[in-house]
């Protein structure tokens, strides 16, 4: 398999998405995290060593044309 840039996991409730990052870093595969405000917590993402950014609801359009 191959990936270009990084793989970006938007992340909401639940550990599903820091399951996703530790999988992928477990692969060496270049990882990063969109946390959703009010959703996903940021304190869950700051020992992960991948980059980090948070969006509201209202911005995802916004948010995907950035990715």
């Amino acid at each position: 398999m191959q990936i270009n840039g990084k793989v970006a996991v938007i992340a909401g409730r639940g550990d599903l998405p820091l399951k996703i990052i530790k999988s992928c870093q477990e692969k060496n595969i270049p990882v990063c995290a969109v946390l959703l405000k009010g959703f996903a917590d940021p304190n869950d993402y700051e020992s992960l060593g991948i980059d980090v950014g948070i969006t509201g609801l209202a911005t995802m359009g916004k948010t995907f044309g950035l990715l």
